[in-house]
């Protein structure tokens, strides 16, 4: 993925569909697009992916009217193509319907926008090797919270769910970009500021500082690499109050 804003994930999903040949069954090509299993074919995480993907028009409108307010009133023709596309669309059959409204100009005209949005912008795409990095982390201190015999249960449940948001995130990434991925990682450490019990696993167990240090390398990754807010410093100040 070049771009990290709304645009240019809307872009890399719509070249993707655009490569595959008109007489391709539908359903085969969004599976393949989104990466999933065979079983989930027609499967409401399927569903749940090309609502997200249709989100991203919205977002890609607001953002633009955000950064470049005097575009507001002159929206791109692509919004409504790409709109159009999406509702006439039949799941139940092949992708030509579908690919035959996106133009070669249609897509151009995303990636213009996307281009646009990150002019400027400190926005950048994480690497897939980024991603691999940082879901090893995470998954890795998962499987370690899970195995535990020691924590008690109230915490084992909300650190492994606090982890398994933070994998999701990570996992939606080609969709919804790098800022969910730090937000769950900011709302699993801010718990801390509210839950002593929880505060105490992180800076007096082992493995809860093996949990700490995950956060830490998934959000050093995802800031460094993004050029957003800097989290760690600020989290190392508040578990050491």
């Amino acid at each position: 993925m070049k771009f990290d804003n709304p645009a240019g994930r809307l872009f890399e999903v719509l070249n993707k569909v655009k490569k595959y040949p008109p007489s391709s069954q539908a359903r085969l090509v969004w599976r393949e697009t989104f990466e999933l299993p065979a079983a989930d074919q027609l499967s409401p995480l399927m569903t749940a992916k090309i609502a997200t993907t249709m989100l991203l028009i919205q977002q890609s409108l607001e953002l633009l009217n955000e950064e470049h307010p005097e575009l507001a009133d002159h929206p791109p023709a692509w919004a409504s193509q790409v709109s159009s596309a999406f509702q006439a669309h039949n799941m139940h059959g092949d992708i030509a319907g579908f690919v035959g409204s996106i133009t070669a100009e249609t897509l151009s005209s995303v990636l213009m926008t996307a281009a646009l949005l990150d002019k400027g912008s400190n926005r950048k795409a994480l690497s897939a090797e980024q991603l691999v990095e940082m879901r090893e982390a995470i998954a890795t201190v998962l499987d370690e919270v899970l195995d535990s015999t020691d924590l008690e249960t109230d915490l084992k449940i909300y650190v492994a769910r606090s982890l398994r948001k933070i994998l999701a995130a990570i996992d939606e990434y080609k969709l919804t970009g790098a800022t969910p991925i730090l937000e769950s990682i900011e709302q699993a450490v801010g718990h801390a500021m509210v839950d002593p019990k929880y505060r105490n696993f992180l800076t007096d167990t082992q493995l809860g500082q093996r949990v700490f240090d995950a956060f830490q390398t998934a959000s050093a990754i995802v800031t460094v690499a993004t050029g957003m807010p800097q989290l760690t410093s600020a989290v190392q100040m508040l578990l050491a109050a």
